[in-house]
């Protein structure tokens, strides 16, 4: 294990990770800039996934990998795994990363499938929070940081931060706290993908 490359990863996640990206996107919750804060939530899941290990059954672009390993992690990954699947189910194969891919490119977070001339639009919404009720014991909790409410794609960016920002405090401890082997790896690996522009 190279550990001057383990140290660099190491300070990368620490310094750019939970320092600018997770600042950052604290402060942009704190003023309100929704859209802006949903686009950095989505790409830096993206980012985030380049030091991570592959999950099972990744398909799909780099790109998309990358994004999954991180979404798929988050505390809300078994709902997020199910959401996505409806999705590709609705929409032709297109599942979560297609929010990130419209709002990075068309700043219009959808997931959409053409059929024939016509497009069939999942309509989506940011919104702060997001709270979901539990149907048997009433009680309000937060919601996944993406969710389906009725028939809308809802992007909340209060959950997502959190969940991404309990997701990386994780991650560090996993790979250079407890060591994990895996994890270890896969951070070299994005260290020398971010700075040295490594494949």
């Amino acid at each position: 294990m190279d550990q001057n490359k383990l140290k660099e990863a190491e300070d990368f996640y620490r310094d750019r990770i939970s320092g600018w990206m997770l600042n950052d996107l604290r402060k942009s919750i704190d003023v309100n800039t929704n859209f802006l804060t949903a686009l950095a939530c989505l790409i830096y899941t993206e980012i985030i996934g380049i030091f991570l290990p592959v999950i099972e059954g990744e398909k799909g672009s780099t790109e998309e990998k990358r994004f999954y390993r991180c979404l798929f992690r988050l505390n809300s990954n078994e709902y997020l795994r199910k959401l996505d699947i409806s999705l590709r189910k609705i929409s032709g194969n297109k599942g979560l990363y297609a929010l990130r891919h419209s709002m990075a490119h068309k700043y219009y977070p959808t997931v959409s499938k053409r059929e024939n001339k016509n497009y069939l639009c999942i309509a989506s919404i940011i919104a702060r929070d997001g709270v979901a009720r539990n149907l048997s014991t009433n009680i309000k909790t937060d919601s996944p940081p993406i969710f389906l409410n009725g028939e809308k794609i809802v992007i909340a960016t209060r959950n997502y931060v959190n969940e991404l920002e309990l997701s990386v405090k994780g991650l560090i401890n996993q790979t250079f706290v407890e060591k994990d082997k895996e994890y270890q790896k896969a951070v070299i690996k994005g260290i020398d993908i971010i700075i040295r522009g490594g494949f």
